[in-house]
Formats: C-alpha cells, sequence, structure tokens
C-alpha cells in the first residue's frame, strides 16, 4: 500500500512537472475593445450605493481607451440624492473615473480595481463639500466595482483554464485592454 501511495505521489509531481514545463513562456492574451467593455459595463448599469448621506445613482457608462494606458477610462451621469443645508435634493452630474484591471486567478475573473475619480461635476453641490462628495461618489464607486467582473474566463476552454495562473500585463494598444496571462 506504501509503495502504490509512493508511486502515485511520483506520477502526480511527474504530471506537474510536465505540465509547467509545457506553459512555462507560453502566454494567453485576452483583447477586449471598447465596444465590449461598453457592453459589458451596460449590463450592469444603472445602479446604485448608499453611503452615511448620500445616494448616489449612475448611469449610462461610457469607456475611453487611451493606447499606452494600463487603465481604463470611464464617464458616467450620475445622481446625488443627498440633504444639502437640512434640504433633500437629487442633485444631476457627470463623474469622471479612471481604474487598473485586477485579475482573480481562483475563479478566472477581472475586476476593475483601484478607482480613482479625475472630475466630478455636479451641479449644486456647495464648494465646501465637492470634495466630500468626491470621495462619497469613489467609496460607491469602488464597492461597485469590487463584487462585478467585467470579464470572466471560461473554465471549459482548455487555453483559458491554463491561463489562470499570472497576469503578466494590461496595457491599451490600438483601442483595445490588452491582457496577457501566462505562466
Amino acid at each position: 500500500m506504501r509503495q502504490l501511495l509512493v508511486a502515485v505521489v511520483i506520477a502526480l509531481v511527474a504530471v506537474g512537472a510536465g505540465a509547467a514545463w509545457y506553459f512555462h513562456g507560453r502566454e494567453y492574451v485576452v483583447r477586449l475593445d471598447q465596444a465590449a467593455l461598453d457592453a459589458r459595463l451596460r449590463e450592469r448599469f444603472p445602479f446604485s450605493e448608499s453611503l452615511l448621506i448620500l445616494r448616489a445613482d449612475f448611469t449610462n457608462p461610457r469607456v475611453k481607451l487611451t493606447d499606452g494606458s494600463s487603465r481604463v477610462a470611464m464617464g458616467f451621469d450620475v445622481a446625488l440624492n443627498v440633504t444639502v443645508e437640512r434640504e433633500p435634493r437629487t442633485l444631476g452630474g457627470k463623474v469622471d473615473v479612471d481604474a487598473g484591471i485586477r485579475y482573480e486567478p481562483a475563479d478566472g475573473t477581472f475586476h476593475l480595481d483601484d478607482p480613482v475619480v479625475q472630475r466630478l461635476d455636479v451641479d449644486g453641490v456647495p464648494e465646501r463639500y465637492r470634495e466630500v462628495a468626491k470621495r462619497l461618489v469613489t467609496k460607491a464607486f469602488r464597492e461597485f466595482v469590487e463584487t462585478r467582473p467585467v470579464h470572466t474566463l471560461h473554465a471549459f476552454d482548455v487555453k483559458q483554464a491554463t491561463a489562470r495562473l499570472l497576469l503578466k500585463s494590461v496595457v491599451v494598444e490600438r483601442g483595445e485592454l490588452v491582457i496577457t496571462l501566462g505562466i
């Protein structure tokens, strides 16, 4: 029985080493163009997040890819439902955000990561509350993107399944988000 167990362990190590040798240096590239990213984001909109004194409603996502960047730029219409100077108001405007890409190898999902609000233009927000509104919108958007992937590798595709190991690079090239995976 012990010899059988040792033989099985040796066989598993050999198969693992062979697979690592075979796939070492090989890459799997995922290409997502602006239209594909727009479509995936639109599937998840509209959405709302409530934080402290604010509810932010995000609609109409727009994606802009910039060649050479490792981040995705997005714009949204936003409605802030907030109490300003003891009066409930709905304030509308636009927000521009950029975010990186995070890869979760355990489930083969790609998420927007580390979103940064670049511009928040909402009519009616007093100047003294603009920075607070910007932080709250950033937090609301971060909570949204952390739980919703923008792309998932298919476990039944052999190439995609084997590529679920390591994110090597993310860059925008010729209007596409190019994500390179491999060992």
